[in-house]
């Protein structure tokens, strides 16, 4: 019987084949897909940016998105979270108009609980009143950061200027104080433009420097990599809101916003009748600008704020009202400069009893003045009635030559009369109360003495 051998299990070239036919394998299923391979990014690539100051931002919020109003009639409470995080980013940087556009598209027939109605009304309060008080800054609005420059100087020293204009051997500059002043190129060792992260430190430094004096520590604190800027006051010492109104107005008009929210706050923490009291000195110190533009004359300058500012937003001030609707003089030089009849809105407010629309010469004294002090007082009238009469004829658009000394002989009269009332005060006792009429002729005295002065400079 014969006996067929044993197949050969041929393990080698079975492992072969198999080896073989896994990297065929691999290899089709890679040509059918190679979109993988193909992903090129041909974007250039983007330098991480180094800057060389740390930016100072006040609010840990993120950015939401805008959420549109609901098909229905009320917000949900999610909706209104996401417009309150909003109102409050953009608060943070001083956009008081864009947070008061977002808060006026809600009404509150359209927020169903009343605590929510509360709120609402809360913030757009608030927001009403930071932009009151913003008007009433020098800018009289929120601007963007100006162009800064530092110039580092060959004693040591340096400054700071939000302009700056190169002349022949010198520079004229605005230094972010506000004050003006020229330097000459000679002292200046390097000019520096800076970024508006830098400036902002500059503005920084230079508004620690300001709160010093007054007892306020201002201090930068970061916070989760963030930079939060905080007011505190020395133990025992107590500032008023309107200092730290002067603060937030050095603050807009360099344009660093970010600051100017947390003053306002803390100036109105301290007085609640902060934008009547700015809302009256800024009228007081617009009418003192318009006589001013008056004594020189500047036509064009007194129409613009006669018309444009001080008619229709300060025509409710004491300042306006005294200064103006109440003295018959002011009103003539005016109607002379614009050429035309002044047309004074009603302001909806009574005259004070201490000027019913006479000049304060005319103002009655008390029956009970000793007759001295009146002699003395009469007497300063006659000066100053006399002084008008020259201030009146010292107008250059109608004389060239005269008015220069037309306004001297107006200065040297209103001099007697202010030292006729200064007299006549020292006659009482120094616990007698001064009558309000010998006052008033005092003060509008010395206003016109002021004029007289500023005009004999400028027309050098």
């Amino acid at each position: 019987m014969a006996y067929a051998s044993p197949p050969r299990f041929r393990f080698g070239q079975k492992l072969t084949i198999v080896l073989l036919l896994s990297c065929v394998a691999g290899f089709v299923l890679a040509m059918v897909d190679r979109r993988p391979w193909m992903r090129v990014n041909t974007a250039p690539p983007v330098p991480e940016e180094l800057p060389a100051e740390p930016d100072p931002p006040v609010s840990t919020e993120e950015p939401e998105k805008e959420h549109p109003a609901p098909a229905g009639p009320f917000l949900a409470d999610q909706q209104l979270d996401g417009l309150f995080r909003e109102v409050h980013l953009k608060i943070s940087r001083a956009e008081y108009d864009a947070a008061a556009g977002q808060l006026d598209r809600v009404k509150e027939i359209q927020v169903a609980k009343k605590e929510r109605r509360a709120t609402l009304r809360s913030w757009k309060s608030r927001v009403r009143i930071f932009r009151e008080l913003v008007r009433e800054t020098r800018k009289g609005r929120i601007i963007p950061m100006p162009g800064m420059t530092r110039l580092e100087l060959k004693n040591g020293g340096k400054i700071v200027a939000r302009s700056l204009h190169e002349r022949e051997g010198s520079y004229t500059l605005e230094e972010i104080t506000g004050i003006r002043s020229r330097i000459d190129k000679g002292d200046v060792a390097r000019i520096k433009k800076l970024d508006p992260r830098t400036a902002f430190w500059e503005i920084w430094e230079k508004l620690k420097v300001l709160c010093a004096p007054f007892g306020i520590e201002a201090r930068d604190e970061k916070e989760n990599d963030l930079f939060v800027f905080r007011f505190q006051l020395e133990k025992g010492r107590s500032v008023s809101g309107e200092r730290f109104f002067a603060l937030a107005d050095f603050c807009v008009s360099n344009g660093a916003n970010r600051l100017v929210t947390t003053l306002f706050d803390e100036a109105l923490k301290r007085d609640r009748n902060l934008v009547k009291k700015v809302h009256e000195k800024k009228g007081d110190r617009l009418v003192s600008l318009l006589l001013y533009f008056l004594s020189v004359p500047s036509p064009a300058d007194v129409e613009y704020l006669f018309n444009e500012v001080l008619q229709p937003r300060y025509s409710d001030t004491g300042a306006f009202r005294e200064r103006l609707r109440n003295d018959p003089e002011s009103l003539d030089r005016l109607a002379m400069i614009l050429e035309k009849p002044v047309d004074l809105k009603p302001d909806g407010k009574e005259d004070p009893p201490t000027s019913p629309g006479k000049p304060a010469t005319e103002e009655s004294l008390p029956e009970a003045t000793p007759d001295g002090i009146r002699k003395t007082i009469l007497r300063g009238d006659e000066y100053y009635r006399e002084a008008m009469k020259h201030l009146l004829r010292s107008d250059p658009s109608k004389s060239q030559e005269s008015w220069g000394e037309e306004n001297r002989k107006a200065l040297d009269l209103f001099r007697k009369a202010a030292g006729a009332y200064a007299e006549a005060q020292e006659g009482y006792e120094r616990t007698a109360n001064i009558p309000s009429a010998l006052l008033d002729r005092f003060r509008e005295t010395q206003i016109r003495i002021s004029l007289c002065r500023k005009r004999s400079v400028s027309g050098r």
